[in-house]
């Protein structure tokens, strides 16, 4: 995987030096910090910490039964300990449930967000006459040319004798 993206990152220096050496404006932004900074994030994180609310009650719950399974097992019945171990098993269902349920609204909250700030990226870059935007928060770039580029797969598969 590293060595992918050791290839990878080579591959666009290089793209990238032969665009520089074409008058390419080259501009770069922290989108982490963007993101951070912007009002709906921060409404986005204020609307999920309410939603973890249900999520701390359980996990709360299941740490209270669970100590006190620790400190009542050896003076529990094997029927009272079953009943509270299947207790802890079912709230710890529910916590995965409940994890990925916020995993999933994080995910919808924070989409809209991600878009915005992109297409800002992209609007400011293309007024100020950058052809490539890098992100440095993920060494990650952003053409924004309308030209059509040269498409360099089809040599590159050659090149390493892959066919489709």
């Amino acid at each position: 995987m590293r060595k992918i993206k050791t290839l990878i990152l080579i591959v666009s220096l290089t793209f990238v030096s032969g665009l520089l050496n074409a008058q390419v404006k080259v501009a770069q932004i922290n989108s982490e910090e963007l993101i951070a900074i912007m009002p709906e994030t921060k409404l986005a994180k204020s609307q999920f910490n309410e939603l973890q609310g249900y999520y701390r009650k359980l996990t709360n719950e299941y740490d209270k039964k669970g100590t006190n399974a620790k400190n009542l097992s050896e003076t529990m019945t094997s029927n009272e300990q079953d009943k509270l171990y299947q207790e802890l098993r079912d709230i710890r269902l529910k916590i995965r449930a409940e994890e990925k349920k916020l995993e999933q609204r994080y995910n919808e909250l924070m989409k809209p967000i991600l878009e915005k700030a992109l297409m800002v990226v992209k609007k400011v870059g293309r007024e100020q006459g950058f052809s490539i935007v890098i992100d440095s928060s993920i060494d990650s770039a952003y053409l924004l040319t309308d030209e059509d580029l040269p498409n360099l797969m089809e040599a590159v598969k050659k090149e390493l004798n892959i066919r489709d």
